[in-house]
């Protein structure tokens, strides 16, 4: 079982649309003095089948509104990205409405199955982002939901 020793830690949500998401992440990174590289990204992803998750270093957006707005104010790509799976709508043109929608009972009881599996990565990636090897955790991070 992995030790859950974070001693410190924000937690953001945005009340701005989920395509300017990047607005609130600027400004609590800047006032916390948060470095682009201590934040981590939990958005929905297309790419990723319904009820798994990825972790991400970097790199592209993917098409995702949230993820492209807040690399773009953060001026870096260098963010780590819990992309937790949606999966894909059988037809390519529904993609807009697909991701706005509710998910349904069955898919709310796959994604509370992996509650807990993806709040132990949340922690493990957290863990391996700010140890450098032989010192304590670091305290000055950011999560952030987009």
């Amino acid at each position: 079982v992995y030790q859950r020793r974070v001693r410190e830690a924000v937690v953001s949500t945005q009340s701005t649309g989920m395509n300017v998401s990047g607005k609130s992440v600027l400004k609590a990174t800047a006032t916390l003095d948060i470095s682009p590289q201590n934040v981590l990204l939990l958005h929905d992803e297309l790419d990723v089948p319904l009820g798994k998750f990825k972790v991400k270093h970097g790199g592209s957006a993917n098409g995702h509104n949230g993820v492209v707005d807040t690399q773009e104010r953060l001026k870096s790509n260098e963010m780590k990205r819990l992309r937790i799976g949606i999966g894909r709508p059988s037809n390519k043109e529904d993609v807009r409405d697909y991701v706005l929608e509710d998910f349904t009972k069955n898919e709310r009881s796959l994604l509370g199955a992996m509650r807990e599996s993806l709040i132990d990565t949340v922690y493990q990636t957290l863990a391996i982002m700010l140890t450098p090897p032989g010192t304590e955790l670091g305290v000055n991070f950011m999560l952030t939901l987009c």
